[in-house]
């Protein structure tokens, strides 16, 4: 017998049995079913009502609280509940449908109800309008809510006294007797437990064993028992379902035994094996960071091996050009030298290059001035701009931050590239450079450079590669235009390097502008003061700029309306005398100054200057010229006219604000851009006379430096290794030590630090240049740290190394005057002397403001009341709030001025105090700010004993 039939049969008599129970008992269920319905049917209806009560409240509690502002929300809600009560009074009108206990009330709620229902329509559409505004608006509405809310009341108070009734009738009703009703239900039950019995031992013993089967696997883990059963009924399939289940978990148990055991020794294999990958590696990477290395010092040796004769040749063709030759000579060693200037650009640029690909090549983070950089590297490619009749400016907008943190020579290389190109690729016309800024954070600026030209342009077929390696757009055999193709390559990498992005815009014959973007951090030297500050004269000064070219009148206009002067432009000269005549006719006021460019079609500068210097009113004007490049022609023809000074173009602002200053300022002796170059040179040959150790270990670089400094009138001594100058300076006393880098048996690092170690005995200090050709990252770092003073690179430039020894005879620890009276005074006198070392060269002094003792003795006046206490006051200051850059900014300051009063030994003591801020070191700041103040008093006794003899 199956499962399916023994349990159907079972339901079947209890089937039975039931509906004789039933039949029983029916007469007495019925009246107590229909009480219960009473009563269910009335406390449904309660509850409705309740509900339909709370909604109506709900939308009383709503429209209350309408604003002119919220209406549109007071709607969403008031549809809400208006939604409810709609579905209550459904469920209402369909309980009494099903059991019609609450009379005709029902309908009279459906009446109700529909005429709400319309009022809501009306009002709905009101709404929408935003006709409602307050509570009030719903007031016809809310009538019919209230009518609604007092039928439901009396309909409840009803259904109440209805609700008690029907209780109290199905009391009566259960109580009635019920013992047939027992009597036939215990003998149903006894019947059906008796089948129970019958077959609860069929139906439970496998059940109990799969039971115990369960908990054995459960409790022990043991998938190897089973249960056994002859069932064949549905009960019997489960059972067999369950051993199938068992059987494939034991087989997966051992399965997953087999590769445990063997996955310890997989473990170890793999870990072997990541082991051995692991040194590999490692071994790779020490052959990598070799082979970089053995990069790096090859580039420095191959810099330093071709820069070595490099400086040779230059040294020597300069050298040779500075004798008496014939023309013929003259013109061959031209030549000599502008090919060693080609060759040294190409072999820079190939250096380079091989840096950024070894990865070798870093920038620098120091603070340099923009403006300054910008003029001076437009200034050393203005002549080769001027030769070709091309106008070349620069136009940096005046928010521009002054002081910037980055590299500047880096920038300096990108900016000469470009600008290179564009004088090599434009034959007639203008280049200019402009910078802006792109944006902007408290510390950092992201600047927007770009280089225009008038040049031939590039096509379009050359523009995809032009930033690759060894390209040009010029790629003929003829090579008209020459070049390595590097240098836009060279440009885009260090433009990447500065956070930046290069590109360009270009046409066929009508010019090329190149961009770039370049990020640097903001300096943090004190901002400027301005002009009108230090001389208020020049606020509101009429200015007239006289220039043919409308972008240079442009640059002019901002810079001298940054300084605040009212600058006039002119396109020409016709333009500017007519200018001058309108505003002499119209009794308006005259420009002061007048600074005009000298080479204009029709007009030329010198001939406007002639024709303003007639004008009776006119004829004091200050006037300011501006050429491409003085010649002495020139410098006649500014003499004829009376011109106060000239500058050369592309104008640097630092100069052109000199030249206003100083002519404006009363107690200031006007020199001329030309004069200031003949004095420095006057000076030069003037300057002190030093005792030099030179250290270099090739000949020919020997002959070349010994060469120019011996020119000036310098002692030169020379050693060829480190191990030589050491014992040298222990015999001998030296003013200044140039010192090369590499060199056999002891290098220019190891010297330097074995004669700081012997000056801590000494208390001296001898200022050590260093001279090397390499130009890897670090080097500048590596020489200061070995104690060196200076660095200069190969192949050494005769105008950085007279600025040099110029330089540090100043701040040094060189009595240059004493050794000049030793060599023109008798021995006995110096000896007789027993006054201490004056401070002050008055003669020297003199010189430099022409002999004239008035002007002398204002500046004297002005440094004793006035420049001279302020700056050892913010010394002082400095020093207490331990602030390095305001006490390098002071020091330098104060530097600066008493080296303008020929007075070095004070100079020297301002020096150390500089350095102290620019290292951010104040030990021992105390003790230099006190010998700096001793040497002051010094100073001053001399100053006032000058202006009272």
């Amino acid at each position: 017998m199956g499962l399916k039939f023994r349990v159907l049969l079972t339901f079947s008599l209890i089937l039975v049995i039931s509906l004789i129970q039933l039949s029983l008992v029916s007469h007495f269920n019925l009246k107590l079913s229909d009480a219960i319905t009473n009563v269910f049917l009335i406390t449904q209806a309660r509850n409705v009502i309740t509900d339909i009560t709370d909604d109506i409240r709900l939308i009383d509690d709503s429209s209350k609280r309408i604003t002119p502002g919220n209406s549109a929300s007071i709607r969403e809600l008031i549809l809400l509940y208006r939604k409810n009560l709609n579905s209550n009074v459904k469920r209402l009108l369909q309980l009494n449908r099903a059991k019609p206990v609450l009379g005709q009330q029902p309908t009279q709620i459906e009446i109700v109800v529909q005429n709400s229902e319309k009022e809501w329509s009306e009002i709905n559409s009101m709404f929408i309008s935003g006709t409602i505004q307050s509570a009030e608006d719903l007031e016809v509405y809310n009538i019919e809510l209230n009518d609604l809310q007092n039928m439901l009341g009396l309909i409840n108070t009803q259904l109440k006294d209805d609700y008690q009734k029907a209780i109290d009738h199905e009391k009566k009703i259960h109580n009635l007797p019920l013992k047939g009703s027992i009597v036939s239900g215990i003998f149903g039950l006894t019947i059906v437990a008796g089948l129970a019995l019958i077959f609860a031992n069929n139906l439970l013993t496998p059940v109990t064993q799969l039971l115990q089967t369960v908990k054995t696997v459960s409790d022990k883990k043991d998938y190897s028992v089973r249960t056994s059963t002859k069932d064949k009924s549905e009960l019997g399939q489960l059972v067999n379902g369950f051993n199938s289940m068992l059987e494939q978990i034991e087989l997966r148990d051992h399965e997953l035994e087999h590769h445990r055991n063997n996955l310890e020794t997989e473990v170890k294999d793999r870990t072997k094996e990541l082991i051995s990958l692991n040194e590999e590696l490692t071994l790779a990477k020490d052959k990598a960071e070799d082979s970089n290395k053995a990069k790096g010092e090859f580039l420095a040796n191959m810099s330093h091996e071709l820069r070595t004769p490099m400086n040779g040749i230059k040294g020597l063709t300069e050298l040779v050009l500075d004798t008496e030759l014939t023309n013929r000579q003259r013109n061959f060693m031209e030549m000599a030298r502008k090919s060693q200037e080609s060759l040294l650009t190409l072999m820079n640029d190939i250096l380079d290059f091989s840096k950024i690909e070894a990865g070798k090549l870093e920038l620098e983070l120091i603070d340099f001035d923009l403006r300054e950089l910008m003029g001076d590297t437009l200034h050393t490619l203005a002549l080769r701009a001027h030769k070709k009749g091309l106008e070349l400016a620069c136009h940096i907008r005046t928010d521009v931050p002054d002081v910037l943190v980055g590299d500047p020579h880096r920038l300096r290389q990108i900016i000469i590239n470009l600008i290179g190109n564009a004088i090599k690729f434009t034959d007639e016309g203008e280049i200019i450079v402009r910078l802006k800024i792109e944006s902007k954070s408290d510390t950092s600026t992201e600047l927007h450079f770009s280089v225009s030209d008038t040049g031939i342009g590039i096509p379009k077929d050359k523009q995809n590669n032009i930033y690759e390696a060894f390209e040009q757009a010029d790629t003929s055999t003829t090579r008209e235009y020459g070049g390595t193709g590097l240098g836009l390559s060279i440009s885009t990498q260090l433009v990447g390097k500065m956070n930046g992005r290069m590109w360009f815009d270009s046409e066929s014959g009508k010019g090329t502008v190149f961009h770039f973007l370049a990020e640097f951090g903001i300096g943090k030297r004190p901002p400027k003061k301005p002009v009108t500050e230090k001389i208020p004269t020049l606020k509101d000064l009429p200015v007239l700029v006289v220039d043919d070219n409308d972008t240079h009148l442009e640059i002019m206009h901002e810079i001298l309306t940054n300084w605040s002067m009212k600058p006039t432009v002119a396109n020409g000269a016709s333009v500017g005398l007519k200018l001058i005549n309108d505003v002499i006719n119209n009794n308006g006021k005259k420009y002061s100054l007048i600074i005009c460019d000298v080479l204009m079609p029709e007009i030329t500068g010198y001939d406007f200057v002639e024709e303003v210097r007639e004008i009776p009113e006119m004829k004091d004007t200050r006037v300011i010229l501006l050429l491409s490049d003085a010649t002495n022609e020139d410098i006649d023809c500014c003499k004829k006219l009376g011109v106060d000074i000239f500058i050369e173009k592309p104008v640097k602002q630092s100069i052109l604000l000199d030249a206003i200053m100083d002519r404006f300022r009363p107690d200031k002796m006007f020199i001329n851009d030309h004069e200031r170059k003949s004095n420095k040179s006057k000076h030069d040959e003037n300057m002190s006379i030093f005792d030099i150790l030179l250290v270099e270990d090739n000949h020919v670089n020997q002959i070349v430096a010994s060469g120019f400094m011996e020119e000036w009138g310098h002692h030169i001594d020379i050693a060829n290794n480190g191990k030589e100058a050491v014992e040298k300076i222990e015999k001998n006393e030296y003013d200044i030590v140039f010192m090369d880098v590499q060199m056999p048996v002891m290098d220019g690092f190891e010297a330097t630090r074995n004669i700081r170690k012997s000056e801590e005995n000494t208390k001296k200090h001898i200022p050590i240049v260093a001279m090397t050709a390499n130009v890897m990252k670090g080097d500048r770092e590596r020489c200061l740290a070995a104690g060196m003073d200076k660095y200069i690179p190969k192949p050494i430039q005769k105008e950085e190394l007279r600025a040099v020894i110029i330089n540090l005879g100043i701040i040094s620890n060189i009595k240059s005057k004493s050794k000049l009276v030793t060599k023109n005074t008798d021995k006995s006198d110096v000896d007789a002397s027993s006054e201490p070392e004056s401070l002050f060269d008055s003669n020297e002094f003199l010189k430099r403001v022409c002999g004239k003792q008035e002007m002398a003795k204002k500046l004297v006046n002005h440094f004793l009341d006035e420049d001279g206490p302020k700056s050892i006051n913010d010394i002082k200051y400095a020093i207490l709030k331990n602030d390095a850059p305001s006490l390098k900014t002071a020091a330098h300051r104060l530097k600066g001025t008493v080296n303008e009063f020929c007075a070095p030994a004070v100079g020297k003591n301002a020096q150390k105090l500089e350095r102290m801020g620019d290292e951010n070191n104040f030990q021992d700041a105390d003790v230099e700010l006190e010998n700096l103040i001793s040497s002051l008093d010094q100073f001053y006794t001399e100053l006032k004993v000058y202006l009272n003899p």
